[in-house]
């Protein structure tokens, strides 16, 4: 996978939203995100989703730039239209139909395109097993269910939801920016764990030995997640014995004094 071919799949969802949709909410269904009741807290969702794709838009077409012998002429066209459709985050209650006539079936075979000639000249990921993600979506989203009805103090639950989020967060914006999603996720762990490991796992979490294990894990698989990329860990690998380190004190979480 590359950034051609994240934004053409994402595109394609987005051309099978009803026409009729209000803009954030033909985003929000290709986002997958879950529908509230207050619009207000979907469209700083979905404007956050869109942010990362535009990120990825930029990325695209720095790396187009990049390869020699490619005239800006045969990408520059699709990437503008590209660009209108994202800028719908302007107009988030308006209707979809003016935004979703522009993604026709020539725009994404262009950028299918480009996303063949980014895998020529640049190294490409492997997908993330869709089952893998929805499995980890499960155990996180069950993890901030247990831990609302915990009887830990609000202040340990908030350094938990803290985990919490950041993990939703690095699931939801994989399909959009690939694995550099779970690098903020591990960056904060390794930083916060090994600067501060009894504040952010203290005793108390003695009392929720269920929620400590899952937390635990949900940590570990984040890091799973990235070590299968070494471009993106290699950024984290300040020191090799920082990483080890924060795995030691993440396999510990509890029982730390």
């Amino acid at each position: 996978m590359n950034s051609a071919c994240r934004i053409a799949e994402i595109l394609k969802v987005a051309k099978s939203q009803s026409p009729n949709l209000h803009v954030f909410k033909a985003w929000a269904s290709t986002f997958n995100l879950l529908d509230p009741k207050d619009n207000w807290a979907l469209q700083m969702e979905v404007l956050e989703l869109i942010t990362l794709l535009k990120s990825e838009w930029n990325l695209l077409r720095t790396q187009l730039y990049q390869i020699k012998g490619l005239p800006a002429s045969l990408y520059e066209p699709v990437l503008m239209i590209t660009k209108e459709v994202l800028g719908s985050a302007g107009n988030l209650n308006s209707t979809w139909e003016p935004f979703q006539k522009k993604i026709t079936d020539d725009v994404l075979r262009q950028l299918e395109w480009c996303g063949h000639s980014l895998k020529e000249n640049f190294q490409s990921e492997e997908p993330i097993p869709e089952n893998e993600l929805k499995e980890l979506l499960n155990e996180v989203q069950e993890l901030g269910e247990n831990l609302g009805n915990s009887s830990l103090p609000f202040s340990v639950k908030m350094r938990v939801f803290h985990y919490v989020d950041l993990i939703k967060k690095a699931i939801m914006g994989y399909p959009i920016i690939g694995a550099v999603a779970f690098k903020n996720v591990v960056a904060t762990s390794i930083g916060e764990v090994i600067l501060n490991p009894n504040e952010i796992f203290p005793p108390e979490l003695e009392e929720e030995k269920q929620i400590r294990e899952r937390l635990k894990n949900l940590l570990k698989k984040s890091f799973s997640i990235l070590e299968r990329f070494p471009k993106w860990y290699s950024y984290l690998k300040i020191a090799e014995d920082l990483t080890s380190r924060a795995k030691i004190l993440i396999e510990n979480i509890g029982s730390m004094k």
